[in-house]
């Protein structure tokens, strides 16, 4: 069947292939979609309606699994042309069946965070093995810097999980922005995909929720003082890092600026070294430090959450924290995870799994009971200190908790500016500010 973008079938191939142990099923899998493309006339903007025709054909998870993908990487000879052999894309990506102007690829990934990202190709894919988180956005310019650099304001349009066999098409350029945070280890997934795509170019990666960037433009001068600056990082010469990267800021342009700010977001661990950093960037680029900051914070805190998630390994907490990763909408959080445990209230089973990781010693604050009865209540959207205390002595004593009335205050404030949670408690925090100034 044909689907379109909303998942309806529109129409019929009747190429189904004869089954037999001659021809392998990527063999088969790409003659369908060499089949359906010719019949297109090789129209580009047709080939994700073919890739997602071929793939509900022959669906990968009925005819194929992770362990086949790697038995047919590591046994075929010759194998096709590996066209990612860097494996920049997949953990490998390997390319089972090259066709005219496009390929199959099976990737598999391990821990990989791949960005908010356009394609200058189009196609489909489908989970083969695990589940994924995928997001769908938006982006609406404010400024042209250059070319590569773009501010403005990044959206998010849907978010969902992905299981065995979902089937996603990918529409080249800007009408398909997107991520996919791969849930289990390793997910896999079977893509069709043109070659490229001349006409989509540049392929943009974004930072929610302000920046628009060209990651594959290809001014070496740039890439290689990434390198150096990340050679004295790991030297541990940050004296020396902090001088020549001052130096390079107070000559370099907005867009090269950018670029070295963003390789600093995730070499330099020090949080008062890279704020040191900035502002002194802000003297010369205010414009860009003002749409940056809230991406580089935001990108900072993923990646806190990233390494916080690998010293897991409860899969409820490691699904929790993938979220907490991705999503810092509230209402979305809360769906996604009433999705996944249909029986629980999920902010019980947020408040839980922050529980965990202090019980674990994971996190740089203690939770004991007490924040954890005022984290549920601040998700919960509580702000009045009065409702808050008429909850807290449910549990404790009244006359202890009228006497620190103060100090609940001051946690509720504590706890909205913790860097875990705080996405989802700025508006209910600011209220509570308010109400106590």
């Amino acid at each position: 069947m044909i689907f379109g973008w909303q998942g309806q079938a529109t129409l019929a191939t009747g190429l189904m292939p004869k089954k037999g142990a001659v021809m392998h099923y990527f063999d088969e899998l790409g003659s369908v979609v060499g089949q359906l493309w010719k019949q297109r006339n090789y129209d580009y903007r047709l080939f994700p309606e073919v890739a997602q025709a071929a793939l509900c054909d022959l669906p990968p998870t009925q005819h194929t699994s992770l362990e086949d993908a790697a038995k047919f990487g590591l046994t075929k000879e010759p194998l096709p042309y590996q066209h990612d052999i860097a494996a920049h894309f997949g953990q490998p990506p390997l390319t089972v069946y090259l066709g005219r102007d496009f390929r199959i690829e099976v990737l598999f990934w391990i821990n990989s965070t791949p960005s908010v990202h356009q394609h200058s190709f189009s196609g489909a894919f489908s989970v083969l093995h695990g589940s994924s988180l995928h997001l769908s956005w938006g982006f609406e310019t404010e400024q042209r810097v250059t070319t590569h650099l773009f501010y403005g304001d990044v959206v998010l349009k849907h978010a969902e999980i992905l299981q065995l066999g979902d089937l996603r098409p990918i529409l080249a350029g800007d009408g398909f922005v997107h991520t996919t945070f791969h849930l289990d280890r390793p997910s896999v997934s079977v893509v069709i995909r043109t070659l490229s795509e001349e006409d989509r170019q540049p392929q943009y990666a974004y930072l929610p929720p302000t920046i628009c960037w060209d990651p594959y433009e290809r001014i070496f001068s740039y890439r290689r003082r990434e390198q150096l600056l990340g050679m004295l990082i790991h030297s541990d010469r940050m004296a020396e890092y902090q001088e020549l990267i001052n130096s390079l800021i107070d000559t370099s342009d907005t867009y090269a600026t950018f670029r070295y700010l963003l390789h600093a977001a995730y070499a330099v661990k020090r949080k008062e070294t890279f704020d040191d950093l900035l502002r002194h960037a802000a003297e010369g680029h205010s414009r860009l430090i003002e749409r940056l900051s809230p991406a580089l914070s935001r990108l900072r805190r993923q990646n806190l959450i990233v390494q916080l998630r690998e010293t897991v390994a409860n899969p409820d907490v490691r699904f929790v924290l993938a979220l907490l990763a991705n999503i810092t909408d509230k209402a979305t959080l809360l769906r996604l995870l009433k999705q996944r445990y249909m029986s629980q209230d999920p902010i019980a089973v947020l408040v839980k799994a922050v529980g965990e990781l202090s019980a674990n010693n994971l996190l740089s604050s203690h939770f004991d009971d007490a924040w954890l009865l005022m984290l549920e209540c601040l998700l919960n959207g509580m702000s009045d200190i009065g409702e808050i205390s008429r909850i807290f002595k449910q549990k404790y004593a009244s006359d202890q908790v009228d006497a620190q009335d103060a100090q609940l205050r001051s946690l509720a404030l504590t706890l909205g500016q913790f860097w875990l949670v705080r996405p989802y408690l700025q508006q209910v925090c600011s209220l509570a500010a308010k109400q106590a100034a």
